[in-house]
């Protein structure tokens, strides 16, 4: 099964990388080093929370009557 996010291990959706809101930048928890969003390592552990898809969903077009039984 293809999960999406998993195609472009980046440390922005690594579980070991939190961004840092005073530095304005990414952190990595292995190295302890400042990092770049878009960076990639051997040690990539994904997040699925992380995770945001480009485009939101629609549901205005559903009504309640297209999810009941």
């Amino acid at each position: 099964m293809r999960i999406k996010g998993t195609s472009n291990p980046v440390c922005k959706l690594c579980g070991y990388a939190f961004f840092d809101l005073e530095k304005n930048t990414y952190i990595c928890k292995l190295t302890e080093t400042e990092t770049d969003a878009d960076n990639k390592c051997k040690k990539f552990k994904y997040d699925i929370f992380k995770y945001q898809p480009r485009k939101k969903p629609n549901f205005d077009k559903f009504s309640k009557k297209d999810f009941e039984l």
